[in-house]
């Protein structure tokens, strides 16, 4: 879930057999269709498409964190007034419970700020993977912590099948960029799914594939997926997706936790900034 946001990609190293085997293909593949739900911008110079982790955006671990973080916050003020208000007489062991317990406070808030929240409050609403068919060029747009953005010639990516770092049921397309046999960089491609539904990604792939290599026409799809905009109708939508409550009855059983999962999520879109591509890149993308 977190592989590549939170859990960093494992770089400078040799490329693995199991990296080898779940290379794909730039033929062509009839069997496989076109799946364009990762895709958030397309024309006739570039497609774009959304990053691993904004599925996870505001997901239950922030949803998590920041209820701790106001439980944590109110708790000392709490006591600290409840001890006062029943004072007995022993100052120094109601300064001391009230010292221990904001120190608690001060470090698991310390501990969720920069495990959990900071790569999610405050950065950008998603960072785009851009595919410019006319320069041949890949770009992926990243903070400068994470490596600032990549710029990567399409025929020199190593695309491939990954796994995550944690949980190896969790899929997705992923790309290294190679110096002989040794991984230099690392990067996913669109949303991940379970293992059980390994032809998403291969549509992905095969998506990205024929843009590249076919042109636009060949892979142009019917509708954009999904909604970048930052509102509470789309942050509801992708949120009640993500549960598959698509009738009443699902709507209903899911809401208690679809309704925070909306409010975290829209507070952390609310606190980001739309993704700025540099003007050199905006140049090279110009539609015509």
């Amino acid at each position: 879930m977190f592989s590549g946001w939170i859990n960093k990609w494992k770089i400078n190293r040799p490329i693995n057999e199991h990296e080898k085997e779940e290379r794909l293909s730039r033929t062509k593949d009839p069997a496989v269709e076109l799946d364009s739900t990762s895709v958030v911008a397309y024309n006739s110079t570039y497609m774009e498409v959304v990053d691993r982790a904004y599925r996870q955006r505001g997901g239950w671990y922030t949803g998590v964190a920041v209820f701790v973080f106001l439980f944590m916050t109110l708790s000392p003020i709490y006591w600290l007034i409840y001890s006062f208000i029943n004072y007995d007489g022993d100052l120094y062991h109601i300064i001391l419970a009230n010292t221990v317990s904001i120190l608690i406070s001060v470090a698991l808030l310390l501990f969720f700020w920069f495990y959990v929240l900071r790569k999610d409050f405050f950065n950008h609403t998603y960072y785009p993977i851009r595919f410019n068919r006319k320069t041949r060029m890949v770009y992926v747009y990243r903070e400068e912590r994470d490596g600032g953005i990549l710029r990567l010639p399409w025929n020199e990516g190593f695309y491939h099948i990954g796994h995550g770092l944690a949980d190896k049921d969790i899929i997705d397309l992923r790309c290294h960029v190679m110096d002989g046999e040794m991984v230099k960089d690392t990067f996913a491609i669109g949303l991940p799914f379970h293992t059980k539904t390994e032809d998403r990604i291969r549509g992905l792939w095969e998506q990205i594939r024929t843009y590249m290599d076919d042109g636009a026409k060949a892979a142009k799809p019917e509708f954009i997926y999904l909604s970048m905009k930052p509102t509470w109708k789309d942050i509801y939508l992708g949120v009640g997706a993500k549960f598959h409550a698509y009738n009443l009855v699902l709507h209903i059983l899911f809401a208690p936790l679809m309704y925070p999962l909306v409010v975290t999520r829209w507070l952390v879109m609310k606190t980001c900034k739309q993704p700025n591509w540099p003007e050199d890149i905006e140049r090279a993308c110009k539609v015509e």
